[in-house]
């Protein structure tokens, strides 16, 4: 699957590859070529291109699903 900008994000907690739930979604609002992670905005300021990586290092959230519409 090719993940694109617009495409969305939900940030889940459980355990990854057995039970997961949904807990937040953020749409992709691009890709940083130089570290390698998706840029992602939510529903606030402050998460305005927010690297995946350092939402996933600094939350419980332990795993995430991608969504194209």
């Amino acid at each position: 699957m090719d993940i694109m900008t617009g495409d969305i994000v939900v940030l889940c907690s459980g355990v990854s590859g057995v039970l997961t739930i949904g807990e937040h979604a953020m749409i992709i609002t691009a890709y940083d070529t130089v570290n390698k992670d998706f840029k992602l905005s939510g529903h606030t300021n402050a998460r305005k291109d927010y690297a995946l990586l350092t939402i996933l290092a600094n939350s419980g959230y332990n795993a995430v699903d991608f969504y194209r519409f």
